[in-house]
């Protein structure tokens, strides 16, 4: 992964790519999440980024591209919850 990332992104773009890179981290066990693995899905991110992409979905997808599927957990989406009346 020696390749570098050239790219410049506004203050929007910036403050998307941290949200989605911390909801990637967030879908990785704690044990797994290494400094190794936390770079991995940042370059993904970035590389995406940098060729136009800006669905944070899809973005979040290239960031755990590289990742073994069987670590990583599927993110839960509180809208999708039913609610519960107690």
């Amino acid at each position: 992964m020696a390749e570098q990332i050239g790219a410049n992104f506004d203050p929007d773009t910036l403050a998307l790519l941290k949200r989605v890179l911390i909801e990637a981290e967030q879908s990785i066990p704690i044990e797994a999440r290494t400094s190794a693995v936390k770079v991995q899905i940042a370059f993904h991110i970035l590389k995406a980024a940098r060729g136009g992409e800006r669905n944070p979905i899809r973005l979040r997808s290239a960031g755990l591209c590289g990742v073994d599927p069987r670590i990583v957990q599927r993110p839960v989406d509180m809208r999708a919850a039913p609610s519960r009346n107690i």
